[in-house]
């Protein structure tokens, strides 16, 4: 008895401090710390339904905003709009991306719009819309560049909330002569409380969402990261982070405090790394945090 208890003490002494340590390390690992945005910028009122989001480079972002179908230039440094364009009609505008000569649009209804990068003060041209028949549940809502395969990623939304639906990825192939919506997986909530463990019981504690239940997702933008190539979502409902490997398992789930994101919709990189995430107004003004790169590979 006497050297059972004292193996069972020595385990406990020892084994258990190093699976706490692997548990927190686990979000110790995240390369953003998301408490602490390095810079806030406040939109002025036209962004205060931000909804789309990417990074144009020269510390330049291009938005769109649900509302109206147009392209926003907003300089990070000056904080402000120095170019707007108009493409489109009125309409639900989801995402927005750019490849290295075009920038395309989505709408909700699963309408695409892709036109050259315009130049300063010169009208947008050329515009080539396309229906990619996502069907009346997709409400389509994040869109992004992946420029290693030269295509789109687009997700859906969805209608339902319910744990278990299934929220379908397309991409959209911008070599084929026609474009069209190739399904790539789906995630539903459930698939995402399957990896709850990649993250410490300290962050759930602190992060104001139950340990016990994700019962919501869906996803309201992406991005993915330049280095890693992993694919950022977020999920404005139920305010999540869900991180995917380049072949789409999911590596990490990051809860999102409320109050510091009130409607997370956009999301991008810059080439350093560094992130940025914008938050539509809610009747005020809306917002963009960035938030530092650090590379713990």
């Amino acid at each position: 008895m006497p050297y059972r208890f004292s193996s069972l003490l020595l385990f406990l002494i020892v084994i258990t401090p190093l699976m706490v340590f692997s548990q927190q390390s686990n979000y110790m690992n995240f390369s953003y710390d998301l408490q602490n945005p390095v810079q806030k910028i406040k939109l002025p009122k036209i962004l205060e339904e931000i909804s789309g989001l990417d990074y144009a480079g020269n510390h330049q972002v291009y938005s769109i905003q649900d509302e109206k179908g147009d392209l926003f230039v907003f300089d990070l440094k000056s904080e402000e709009i120095v170019e707007q364009y108009d493409f489109g009609k009125s309409g639900d505008y989801e995402g927005v991306a750019l490849s290295k000569d075009e920038v395309f649009a989505l709408r909700s209804d699963g309408k695409l719009f892709g036109f050259p990068i315009p130049k300063t003060g010169e009208k947008v041209e050329l515009v080539k819309k396309v229906d990619l028949d996502l069907g009346d549940k997709c409400d389509a809502e994040g869109l992004e560049y992946d420029h290693l395969h030269h295509r789109l990623l687009i997700s859906c939304k969805g209608e339902s909330k319910k744990e278990k639906s299934k929220k379908s990825f397309y991409t959209v192939n911008l070599r084929a002569e026609k474009w069209r919506a190739n399904h790539v997986f789906s995630l539903s909530a459930a698939d995402i409380q399957e990896v709850r463990n990649w993250l410490s019981q300290a962050h759930y504690d602190n992060s104001g969402i139950s340990p016990k239940k994700i019962d919501t997702f869906n996803p309201s933008g992406l991005a993915i990261h330049p280095f890693t190539a992993d694919v950022y979502i977020l999920s404005s409902v139920g305010n999540l982070m869900v991180i995917l490997s380049d072949n789409y398992l999911v590596k990490q789930v990051i809860p999102l405090n409320s109050k510091q994101f009130k409607q997370p919709e956009g999301i991008t990189f810059d080439d350093r790394g560094h992130l940025y995430i914008s938050n539509e107004g809610h009747d005020a003004r809306g917002n963009i945090y960035m938030f530092s790169y650090r590379d713990d590979r």
